[in-house]
C-alpha cells in the first residue's frame, strides 16, 4: 500500500523535474491533441453540409458531454504545467513558439517546452469544445478558475492563436 503523497505522484505521474513533462504524461497529450487535431479537420471537411464527418462530429461530441470526466481530467492537468500569466503578456511569451511548435517532438526536459505544448493543447481543446472548457473552468475551484481564466480569454480572442493551422 502506497502511503506517501510523493510515492503516489511518482506512480502517477513518473519521475521527472517540476514544470517538465514526463512520458506518461507526454502520451496522454500527445493522444488528445491527435483526436482534436482530427475533430478539427473533420470539421472543416464537413462546414455547411452533412456528411458522415459531420455524423460522427456531433455523436463524439455528444458523448464527450455525457461522459465530462473524460476531458475534465485533461483540464485540470493543464494548471501544473501553465505558469500564472495576465492575458497580453501571453501573447507575447508565446506567440513565436506557438506558430512552429510540433507536439511530437517536444522535448521533455524543457519546462518551456511542457509549457508550450499543454498551451497547444488547450488551443486545440478550444477550438473543438470551447465552450467546454469555459463552463469546467467557471464551475470549479476559485484558484484554478484564476489561474486559467487568462489563458481562456487569450485563446478566445487572441486571432493568433485562433488561427493558428491544424498539422
Amino acid at each position: 500500500m502506497i502511503t506517501g503523497g510523493s510515492q503516489l505522484e511518482s506512480l502517477v505521474f513518473g519521475e521527472s523535474e517540476d514544470g517538465a513533462m514526463n512520458t506518461r504524461m507526454l502520451g496522454y497529450l500527445l493522444a488528445w491533441n491527435a483526436l482534436l487535431i482530427k475533430i478539427e479537420c473533420g470539421r472543416i471537411k464537413s462546414q455547411g453540409n452533412i456528411t458522415p464527418y459531420s455524423q460522427v462530429l456531433s455523436a463524439l461530441s455528444e458523448f464527450l458531454e455525457e461522459h465530462k470526466y473524460i476531458y475534465e481530467m485533461m483540464l485540470v492537468l493543464f494548471v501544473d504545467f501553465l505558469p500564472e500569466f495576465r492575458q497580453k503578456s501571453i501573447a507575447q511569451a508565446y506567440k513565436n513558439e506557438l506558430a512552429n511548435f510540433a507536439p511530437e517532438y517536444c522535448d521533455l526536459s524543457s519546462i518551456r517546452a511542457s509549457q508550450v505544448f499543454v498551451l497547444s493543447t488547450l488551443i486545440n481543446f478550444m477550438k473543438s469544445f470551447p465552450s467546454s472548457a469555459r463552463k469546467f473552468y467557471s464551475e470549479t475551484d476559485k484558484q484554478i478558475t484564476a489561474h486559467m481564466l487568462p489563458y481562456i480569454k487569450a485563446v478566445s480572442v487572441l486571432p493568433f492563436l485562433r488561427t493558428k493551422s491544424a498539422r
